[in-house]
């Protein structure tokens, strides 16, 4: 429909993570399917796990900078950096396209100190993750397949290598 551009491919507006860019649009990609795990909460709505080809997910992007100025992407994925062949390459080719991005539904066990620099230096600025709790009794319970220690492992290299950096939790 005529004039509903915005809501899918909204004008930016500064935020406090440095995600967005003046004049430009933002766009949310989805890189994968699916996720490695099987928490006891998740919804699921892919069996297993599957990643677009990077060479993929580049001509998409390219689509939505020269179409629609594009200049930031948020990959809203279950599970991004699994594969971390395609996540590192990901990140090369977002870099060289001069793009600033985020990536959520990351897994901390899917980061290690240099892979979170290598995204940094490819233009992401802000990463979010699926802790789900502070209690190694839950994560147990809720069959996370992670440690409270790689947990704050990951959140330690995140702040320095100066990504944004969200948790996100079960409450209740």
């Amino acid at each position: 429909e005529e004039g509903s551009l915005d809501y899918f491919i909204p004008k930016t507006v500064e935020g406090t993570s440095g995600y967005t860019v003046p004049g430009k649009r933002k766009a949310e990609v989805v890189t994968a399917k699916g996720c490695v795990a099987r928490c006891t909460f998740c919804h699921r709505f892919e069996r297993g796990f599957r990643a677009i080809s990077v060479d993929r997910l580049v001509e998409h992007l390219r689509h939505l900078v020269s179409n629609y100025n594009v200049g930031c992407v948020s990959i809203a994925d279950e599970n991004f950096g699994s594969d971390r062949k395609i996540a590192w390459e990901l990140a090369i080719r977002l870099g060289e396209m001069g793009l600033r991005w985020r990536v959520s539904g990351v897994r901390t066990r899917s980061v290690t100190q240099e892979s979170l620099q290598h995204w940094k230096d490819n233009g992401c600025v802000e990463v979010h993750y699926g802790i789900e709790s502070g209690s190694p009794k839950m994560l147990k319970v809720m069959e996370k397949n992670l440690t409270l220690e790689e947990n704050i492992e990951a959140l330690k290299w995140t702040g320095e290598a100066d990504l944004t950096t969200c948790i996100q939790l079960v409450l209740g």
